[in-house]
């Protein structure tokens, strides 16, 4: 028998298994940079647009630097949700 489960509980495990998965493409994007692929280091300093001089550090501060969270309201939504 399934659990209900409220549509903010599922937005949240949703946004938190998503959270995980991008963070560890990074860290595997971080690491194949630091052991010499060129190509991936000039991608992922582009992609985060890195400044001269600046250089990867950590997949969570690439993250930041692509990942953006949005509001993305709609006349589906509620007023609640509009007023937000």
């Amino acid at each position: 028998m399934p659990i209900p489960v409220s549509r903010t509980a599922c937005q949240c495990l949703g946004f938190g298994i998503s959270h995980n998965l991008h963070v560890l493409a990074l860290q595997m994007v971080i690491a194949a940079a630091a052991s010499g692929n060129e190509v991936v280091r000039q991608d992922a300093l582009r992609l985060g647009q890195y400044g001269p001089g600046e250089s990867l550090s950590d997949a969570h501060d690439l993250a930041n630097r692509i990942f953006v969270s949005i509001y993305m309201g709609s006349e589906n939504s509620s007023t609640e949700t509009r007023k937000r």
